[in-house]
């Protein structure tokens, strides 16, 4: 009978103690899948978890938040009460709320890694579908600013020149408006004079003034002033910048003032002889 309790109680020792070192086995094998993130889970039939380690983790699947996510405080941060994202601030004010410190500027940087004429990065806004939709984007060497799909208002190129109404603003201009009108309104156009050829020379004494009827000879055979474009010479036209043509009309106003005096002369002339 002694020897039957000392087998039992034996055998249930050792069932004991087997229990207890695969306890601690399985146990062991859960710990080093939470808390070695480069082991493999058990039976490699789990994704590999995540743990609180300061290594490097890779997550195999996507991740579901509940909360609110934030990386290194100020970092990165999602708002999930509000919707927003905070980039560099704590507190995001927006849906994206970008905010730079005197190391970082708050910028965004598009990049299309496509050729140029073909590929594009930028922005587009949109208020409840509208048709129309505002974009900037950056497309062959040009940023254009648009309404709706296609419908070019605005580029600047490369170079800085800049064109409302054209895709293609002309070489030798910096502002180039096709189609319509400008209106300055409380201002007005003003040049600094560096380029001006003021026609001060007209007062020279060396200045070939023409006599009234050589102006008229060419009046009657050309139909306009000499040193201006005829009203068919388009080309002629568009190539006078409007200094150019300020200018041209201040060197009849010159000119006309030398007639007058030469008038005024004669006529002084015959009263005197009366």
């Amino acid at each position: 009978m002694l020897k039957t309790k000392l087998k039992l109680t034996g055998t249930k020792l050792i069932i004991t103690i087997v229990l207890a070192l695969g306890l601690s086995v399985s146990f062991q094998s859960l710990l080093a899948a939470w808390t070695a993130p480069t082991a493999a889970p058990p039976d490699d039939n789990l994704s590999q978890p995540l743990d609180t380690s300061a290594t490097f983790q890779t997550k195999a699947g996507g991740i579901g938040l509940a909360g609110n996510f934030i990386v290194d405080a100020d970092t990165f941060v999602v708002d999930s009460v509000n919707n927003r994202v905070g980039i560099g601030t704590s507190s995001p004010q927006a849906q994206l709320h970008l905010e730079g410190d005197s190391g970082n500027a708050a910028e965004i940087v598009l990049i299309h890694n496509g050729p140029a004429n073909v590929s594009s990065a930028g922005i587009t806004f949109n208020v409840a579908n509208d048709a129309s939709p505002f974009s900037i984007k950056s497309h062959d060497n040009r940023l254009r600013l648009a309404a709706g799909v296609g419908n070019v208002k605005m580029v600047m190129m490369s170079d800085g020149r800049v064109g409302i109404g054209t895709e293609n603003p002309t070489v030798n201009a910096k502002l180039h408006v096709n189609g319509g009108n400008i209106r300055v309104t409380g201002g007005s156009f003003i040049d600094d004079g560096t380029t001006l050829n003021v026609p001060d020379y007209v007062f020279d004494s060396e200045y070939n003034l023409k006599s009234l009827s050589e102006v008229e000879k060419f009046i009657l055979k050309h139909k306009h002033l000499e040193n201006f474009p005829d009203m068919d010479d388009t080309e002629g036209w568009a190539g006078l910048s409007m200094q150019d043509r300020d200018m041209k009309l201040l060197e009849k106003i010159e000119e006309l003032t030398l007639y007058i005096i030469k008038l005024e002369k004669k006529v002084t002339e015959l009263e005197n002889k009366k």
